[in-house]
């Protein structure tokens, strides 16, 4: 039986921004317990699969240890943020590290 929340999955432009970051985004709870839990596991390779046949890729959020990282790679997940890679960092810092020729302003958030 699919349940009420999974249809209305299947009828939700791929376009519309809940359903975009629905897909695309791994959360952390699931990522925290990859290594550990055969569910989370379970879960990002459906994500991954389910973003793939919507030509989408998955985010892995809140990575924090190579562990972690292998496991997601093993799993077909190819994008991943969090600490293991950097703590937060404000746009224009990121902006000048992508872009050190560019002159970028500081704006007040």
């Amino acid at each position: 039986m699919v349940s009420s929340r999974t249809w209305e999955l299947a009828t939700i432009p791929a376009e519309d921004p809940a359903t975009y970051a629905m897909i695309r985004q791994a959360d952390r709870s699931f990522i925290r317990d990859i290594s550990t839990t055969q569910t989370s596991i379970d879960i990002i390779r459906a994500m991954v699969a389910l973003a793939r046949a919507l030509k989408m890729s998955v985010t892995a959020e809140g990575v924090e240890t190579e562990q972690q990282a292998t496991m997601l790679r093993k799993n077909g997940c190819t994008e991943a943020q969090g600490y293991l890679f950097s703590p937060p960092r404000p746009a224009a810092e990121i902006a000048r590290l992508l872009l050190p020729d560019l002159e970028i302003e500081e704006t007040a958030a």
